[in-house]
């Protein structure tokens, strides 16, 4: 009987170090596995800091980029602007005459038109005293850019004339309020593309000179 008591303690005492020892392992695997997902939770968070660094890296990189090809843009931009500027330095002292020529004759020449024709087809008439002469002045500039040496005779004839006809209207309309102010819009019609001309003619000579 002692034996059977003593064989039931042993058995016990063996199952409950048994359980004691799977529970130790039980909690070993569980505490490995727990520092495993630590390990690989690290890892990530790490390859996570690495890829958002290196992505904050390239967009820098291309926002650098595109920066300095804006600014390249931009330097591009304003020395094509100074360029054409030395270029056309001459013009734009020039063209604000014409402008002013344009202002004071075409809509005296409008309101000429309509008072002469007695309906609003009249306002055409600038169309003929005045673009009619700058129409002529620009194709001698364009031909004579695309060749120094071309003859333009014909068309500074045309000019001429066209010229020659903006002079009398305008002398006519402005003389109703007497001579002199019919003088000073005959003369302030052709004011801006006489100026043209000479430069025109200025440029052709240049040209002609460097060319010998």
């Amino acid at each position: 009987m002692a034996d059977y008591h003593d064989r039931k303690r042993l058995d016990a005492a063996a199952r409950a170090q048994r359980k004691r020892e799977d529970e130790a392992a039980a909690l070993a695997n569980q505490l490995k596995a727990q520092a495993a997902r630590a390990e690989l939770e690290r890892q990530n968070a790490a390859a996570k800091r690495e890829q958002d660094r290196e992505d904050f890296l390239a967009a820098s990189q291309i926002k650098e980029q595109r920066r300095a090809q804006r600014t390249q843009r931009l330097r591009a931009r304003l020395s094509g602007v100074r360029r054409w500027l030395a270029e056309h330095v001459v013009d734009l002292l020039i063209y604000p005459l014409a402008l002013a020529s344009a202002v004071l004759a075409i809509p005296a020449m409008a309101r000429s038109g309509v008072a002469i024709y007695g309906s609003s087809s009249g306002v055409v008439l600038p169309v003929l005293s005045e673009l009619g002469m700058w129409a002529f002045a620009i194709a001698v500039q364009v031909r004579r850019r695309k060749n120094p040496d071309v003859s333009v005779w014909a068309l500074q004839v045309g000019i001429v004339v066209f010229a020659a006809y903006g002079v009398v209207l305008n002398f006519l309309d402005g003389a109703r309020h007497g001579l002199d102010a019919g003088l000073v819009m005959a003369l302030a019609s052709v004011a801006g593309v006489i100026a043209h001309q000479l430069v025109t003619a200025s440029a052709r000579r240049t040209r002609a000179e460097a060319v010998t």
